[in-house]
């Protein structure tokens, strides 16, 4: 429910991902407005059995390439569990800086973000 009333109040949110082969869905990625403070985020979530394939790597850098060309975003922000050292790789691979670390719901997070200015494709 959340992620398609995003969609229907900003015009972009989160995409599934599917394996173009097989069809078989692998997990989701994209972007939300975070309400409390009207940043861009990156979400991305796969399906264990898919880790560690380049899927969140592509599907990661095709929102981000979205984020620049049709939204003209100039910072991403991301926010991973501080043990998720993949995710954290991930996001270093992407061009994210680590900036510090965030309670959020109780959640302790790490903090990165990616001024767009500095990424090329």
């Amino acid at each position: 429910g959340q992620l398609i009333l995003h969609w229907e109040q900003y015009d972009f949110g989160v995409w599934l991902l599917f394996n173009s082969e097989t069809g078989k869905l692998l997990g989701h990625c994209g972007l939300r407005k975070v309400d409390e403070t009207g940043e861009i985020e990156i979400m991305y979530l796969l399906d264990p059995e898919h880790w560690r394939n380049g899927y969140a790597l592509e599907a990661a850098e095709a929102s981000i390439k979205y984020a620049i060309e049709t939204l003209n975003v100039t910072r991403i922000i991301a926010r991973v569990k501080v043990a998720n050292e993949s995710s954290k790789k991930l996001l270093r691979k992407l061009g994210f800086i680590y900036t510090h670390e965030v309670n959020h719901s109780g959640r302790l997070l790490s903090y990165f973000e990616l001024h767009t200015s500095s990424k090329e494709f």
